[in-house]
């Protein structure tokens, strides 16, 4: 039996998504316009009429995808998008619109009003109670995925955070083990949140979340290195490892305690192991040597971190961060080993911060020291 006895039209709707799961478009196009026409008359015509409604707009958001139509895409999930707010529709077929549209490189401001109104949707799906744990994960990590996207454009701390309360609501569903890279974008979520909290002088609350990084980056670590677990082609292990560093990092500069640093310095040298040789990262890697390095009086540490910044202004990673440091560095060594050679190479390095930013004032304040 179908919906309320309505063996035909139902056996339709069944025919129909079959005919869409084959590629046959034009077949199930009219099995289930056929099937809309008879429900009309069916006693449950309104619940059926709907997911045979429901079942048309899959169907043309697959076919606009096949022939490589942005503008119905937009115009189908649009069509569904306005059905949601008086009943309920099918999620899926909308993430699969919305993520072709984002394979196109159309400009942001065209695609966020449709981006929003799929989490705004997905949101009101994750608020209820009748949600089963697999569909639970797969609405949260995709509408994560599409707000993440918004959030690029986005640099608010409210942004970060929505991001992150849907990689973690998809994470904490009961759904059984969670892939590397849903470890990863919940790591990863973490981490752009406490950054935007550190900017806004969020101290402790950057703090906790940046633990939360730590956590989930390590968990990812684990599961992706698991010989039982395959993990998807877009995770990218040398990412978290560098990922983990910076988490690390940034918690030592708001803790003080050492086994942050020991860590960020284990993963970031992981990372290039693994083959990141960017200048961002060696100049990651020299401030974690430099801050050990002042704290011991660790002359290796401090000459490791030297020989990184110069890598990184060689590889096109200058700048004035960079130079100054350096500098610092050198007056460091010199002060050290009484080697005045370090200290004319300090004051060259400072010059040249002063050059590339007349504004900064940084190096103004370190020639006092002098």
């Amino acid at each position: 039996m179908g919906y309320g006895g309505s063996t035909l039209p139902s056996a339709l709707l069944l025919h129909g998504n079959r005919l869409r799961d084959e590629g046959n478009i034009e077949a199930a196009r009219e099995t289930l316009l056929e099937g809309q026409r008879l429900a009309a008359v069916c006693p449950d015509a309104a619940t059926l009429s709907e997911a045979i409604e429901n079942a048309l707009g899959a169907l043309e958001i697959d076919a606009a995808v096949r022939a490589e139509d942005a503008q119905a895409i937009r115009r189908t999930c649009e069509h569904l998008l306005g059905l949601s707010q008086n009943r309920r529709v099918p999620f899926a077929p909308l993430v699969h619109g919305a993520r072709f549209l984002l394979n196109l490189d159309l400009p942001a401001e065209e695609l966020a009003g449709v981006l929003e109104a799929i989490v705004l949707l997905a949101e009101t799906y994750l608020s209820g109670e009748n949600l089963d744990p697999g569909a639970r994960r797969f609405i949260a990590s995709h509408a994560g995925n599409l707000a993440r996207v918004l959030a690029h454009h986005d640099s608010s701390v409210r942004a970060a955070r929505r991001v992150h309360e849907l990689y973690r609501c998809a994470l904490d569903a009961p759904a059984g083990a969670a892939a590397p890279e849903l470890y990863a974008f919940v790591g990863d979520s973490a981490l752009q949140l406490g950054r935007r909290l550190l900017a806004a002088g969020e101290d402790p609350e950057a703090a906790g979340f940046l633990e939360d990084a730590c956590e989930a980056l390590s968990a990812a670590i684990e599961a992706a290195t698991n010989p039982e677990t395959t993990p998807s082609a877009s995770f990218r292990l040398v990412v978290s490892h560098s990922k983990l560093g910076e988490a690390a990092l940034r918690l030592n500069a708001l803790t003080g305690t050492q086994r942050w640093l020991e860590i960020a310095i284990t993963e970031f040298e992981r990372s290039r192991e693994l083959g990141n040789d960017s200048p961002e990262l060696k100049g990651l890697l020299a401030d974690v040597y430099f801050r050990r390095g002042r704290i011991r009086g660790d002359v290796d540490d401090l000459m490791r971190c030297v020989m990184l910044k110069e890598e990184a202004r060689l590889a096109g990673g200058v700048s004035r961060e960079n130079l100054s440091i350096s500098a610092r560095v050198h007056f460091q060594l010199g002060a050290i080993r009484r080697d005045i050679a370090q200290q004319r190479q300090g004051v060259s390095l400072l010059a040249q911060a002063l050059l590339a930013d007349p504004d900064w004032p940084c190096p103004l304040f370190q020639l006092p020291t002098l």
